[in-house]
């Protein structure tokens, strides 16, 4: 009878990953920081997954900025993940309420790795009561934290303490290098080393990913300009902080907004803002998405103050949106149940609202607008980076139909993490 045996078609590694990865066996905690696509989360599966294989610890914990973050990177990993490192002997069920990887057949047992999100503020109560081996965390500068009892990173560790085997591993990609988990963790623990059981840090480019080809690392090097923070961010992986315009590549242009509607191969997407009271200022837009010529086209707008659900409904369906898929912003339930009950059937929420990563997607594309959407034109003209502020934030002024266009965008958003 013959066995059917599947490998892992690893691309070789380079010096710098085989030495982190070394290194990281023996150490307390961990931490891969670079650019995009540059391997740091592969490393730390590899990591995981000879540690779970080897400790006694029973329960532990895998994290992102949400729990479809964290399946997505630590658990699938592009076919990398743990859930592939230990096909034939893991499944996925549900431990205490929480999505749960179980892994059988380990030197001391089965093993259970929960998946969870850490970036709001509440985060924290959804990982109390358990004791945790490891902990492998995904984009930790998204997750929450304070000086408070609230902190999601702060609770993790403390509950790592009665432990037999403790073991931390970060990845992230750069920020502005005043970021907190800088100051607080991964730069401080580097002068702290010895105390803390070991600590191992590496930095990586793009260019140390030797499963990228050349072309396509020159083509991910063609997005942004060699002198813009978001080469230097994305593809030399260093700390740098965001300033100046947020969207650069835009005109205002006519075009013919029917012949753009029978283009095919193309995402239409819509996308709507609330205020804080549904007598504020509310915003939607209405945009076509080019993934091959990297376009996006905006053909309509409905910006105004002072308008009720009720009013908003009427407006949408003139212009005959009642049967479109349109995102609204999750922090309006109420607003987008009441949308709902007015006609507008398809309302629905984003489900999250991870600002940095939308932003970086419409980054990628042109956005060319219609000379009838002023207010839209108006808002890529001012919207900017917040200098004063220590992380990556948008200037909190002239920004609903840029929150509506990452609101649009968000179901492609999401297809391209996955």
């Amino acid at each position: 009878m013959k066995t059917w045996t599947k490998t892992i078609d690893y691309a070789p590694f380079n010096k710098k990953h085989e030495d982190y990865i070394e290194r990281a066996v023996g150490c307390y905690m961990s931490v891969a920081e670079g650019a995009v696509r540059a391997g740091k989360t592969i490393d730390n599966c590899l990591v995981a997954a000879y540690y779970l294989e080897n400790c006694k610890d029973e329960i532990h914990i895998a994290s992102g900025y949400s729990v479809s973050n964290a399946m997505t990177n630590i658990g699938d990993c592009n076919g990398f993940g743990l859930e592939h490192l230990f096909r034939g002997q893991c499944r996925w069920g549900k431990f205490n309420g929480h999505d749960t990887l179980y892994i059988y057949g380990t030197n001391h047992g089965v093993k259970k790795v929960i998946f969870c999100g850490g970036g709001k503020a509440d985060s924290y109560k959804k990982i109390q009561g358990n004791s945790y081996g490891l902990w492998i965390a995904t984009e930790i500068a998204n997750h929450y934290d304070s000086d408070r009892q609230d902190s999601f990173i702060g609770q993790v560790f403390n509950r790592q303490m009665a432990a037999h085997d403790r073991k931390v591993l970060w990845d992230l990609n750069p920020n502005g290098p005043t970021h907190d988990i800088y100051k607080k963790y991964i730069d401080r623990y580097k002068e702290i080393s010895d105390t803390i059981g070991g600590y191992n840090y590496q930095h990586f480019t793009i260019d140390d990913n030797n499963s990228l080809s050349e072309e396509r690392k020159d083509e991910e090097k063609a997005k942004w300009p060699p002198d813009s923070f978001m080469y230097k961010r994305n593809i030399l992986g260093q700390r740098v902080n965001a300033d100046g315009l947020i969207y650069n590549n835009w005109e205002k242009r006519e075009f013919d907004i029917e012949e753009l509607r029978r283009v095919p191969n193309v995402s239409h997407v819509y996308g709507q803002d609330f205020g804080y009271s549904e007598k504020s200022r509310c915003a939607f837009i209405a945009a076509t998405v080019n993934t091959n010529t990297r376009e996006i086209y905006v053909f309509d707008e409905i910006y105004l103050p002072g308008m009720t659900n009720a009013a908003l409904a009427r407006e949408l369906k003139s212009r005959g949106y009642d049967r479109e898929r349109i995102m609204c912003d999750s922090e309006a339930p109420d607003r987008i149940a009441e949308l709902q009950l007015n006609g507008i059937r398809r309302a629905m929420s984003v489900g999250g609202k991870d600002v940095i990563n939308g932003i970086q997607f419409i980054q990628q594309f042109k956005i060319i607008v219609h000379p009838r959407c002023q207010h839209t034109l108006d808002e890529l003209a001012s919207y900017s980076w917040d200098p004063n502020s220590a992380k990556d934030q948008p200037i909190k002024a002239m920004d609903h139909l840029m929150d509506a266009l990452r609101y649009a965008c968000s179901p492609l958003i999401l297809k391209r993490r996955r």
